[in-house]
């Protein structure tokens, strides 16, 4: 039966169903595979629960809806209200988690709150599920603008990464304005956190700055943001292609293949893992290239709580919060006994590799690790391993 839409409503849903299209055709283009297991980091805001429309009318089908309780704030009761009420709507699973031991009087509490929550939303996901957070483009702007005072680190300049490991953000496909509209447009409930009008945190003075000041003065801010930007990524890849050395991302970090040399590249590689921007690290760095003319593999701790391990050709580079650990031994079993890959049937012999020891379910580590993984029969304790 045809709907008998006035024309303004007429209207709106033709632009409601053009930015789906948009949002959808955005993120395939980026490489964010709809058909995958995926959580929704869901606070009740606008960005989250507009996220997590837009993900369920762009079809995809294993979807659930993850919240963080802070403890700091008494509408979270309200918060929990509505995400429930929208996926039981929707037939999506949701789960909420408690932050434990933190306080408004927290020294640098906007840091550590987020850091204990990425803790407890990527400690929650399932084998292989992605986490999806709500940052868009104006959020893009407004982290490069607040490190161009507290950094001199190159990489601030090309803004948020879209993916970071597990992580993606595909509301990059717009900017707040366009996402209320869509709000709007698909006329969903949302909260407003009173704690985001509070100046004393650094993100809330930039966001504030920005409306306020920036904006108004310079209305095509944004759209030259994302032009500079964009250049500047494509600049990154064409020098790239001819870069000595390869990144390989892991939840827990990143592996980096390379000739030996420790470039410019490399070290900007390694920095990119740390979600700080203090420390020496031009002696970091150096301590860094002795160790690759040495036999250690390390760990050399760099700023941000970042481990970086030494094995021939290969760097290991663990994040903060990630207890993971390698050695490098000669294996006592011989010749010729097999080993079993997690994604293919063939049968491998292993003799000298590394060793990662790691607490929790092994089955899950592995499933981390998209090439193959060779382990041995053994479930538990020390199993050798390929980077």
């Amino acid at each position: 039966m045809a709907m008998n839409l006035k024309p303004k409503q007429k209207k709106s849903h033709s632009l409601e169903a053009k930015m789906i299209s948009h949002f959808k055709k955005f993120n395939v283009d980026m490489g964010l595979d709809l058909s995958r297991p995926m959580a929704v980091a869901c606070s009740g805001g606008v960005d989250s629960m507009v996220l997590a429309h837009l993900l369920v009318q762009a079809g995809a089908k294993k979807l659930r809806l993850l919240h963080i309780d802070h403890g700091t704030r008494k509408e979270i009761e309200d918060e929990v209200e509505l995400i429930s009420s929208f996926a039981n709507r929707h037939g999506l699973e949701f789960k909420t988690y408690k932050v434990e031991h933190l306080s408004l009087k927290t020294r640098n509490f906007e840091s550590i709150a987020r850091q204990k929550r990425y803790q407890l939303l990527l400690s929650n996901l399932a084998a292989g599920e992605l986490l999806l957070t709500g940052h868009h483009l104006d959020d893009c702007f407004e982290w490069s603008l607040m490190q161009q005072f507290k950094s001199s680190a190159k990489q601030i300049d090309l803004g948020m990464p879209y993916r970071n490991g597990y992580i993606y953000r595909p509301l990059f496909a717009f900017s707040k304005k366009q996402i209320l509209m869509y709000a709007k447009l698909a006329r969903l409930e949302w909260l407003e956190d009173a704690s985001n009008k509070d100046l004393r945190y650094e993100r809330n003075f930039i966001r504030s700055l920005v409306a306020n000041q920036i904006a108004p003065r310079f209305p095509g801010h944004l759209k030259h943001y994302c032009n500079r930007m964009n250049k500047l990524k494509m600049i990154k890849k064409e020098l790239s292609r001819a870069q000595d050395f390869k990144v390989i991302q892991r939840q827990w970090g990143i592996v980096i293949s390379y000739n030996g040399e420790i470039s410019e590249g490399i070290e900007q590689a390694i920095l990119s893992q740390s979600h700080s921007s203090k420390g020496r690290t031009h002696s970091q760095f150096d301590k860094l290239r002795s160790l690759v003319k040495s036999s250690s593999i390390g760990p050399l701790s760099f700023s941000g709580g970042l481990r970086v391990f030494n094995f021939k050709n290969h760097l290991a580079v663990v994040k903060k919060g990630h207890k993971i650990n390698f050695s490098i031994n000669h294996s006592q079993i011989p010749e010729g006994v097999p080993f079993l890959s997690n994604n293919t049937n063939t049968k491998h012999s292993l003799k000298i590799c590394p060793i990662a020891d790691r607490d929790g379910n092994l089955n899950k580590f592995f499933s981390e690790i998209s090439l193959p993984v060779h382990y041995s029969w053994r479930k538990s304790g020390k199993v050798l391993v390929w980077l």
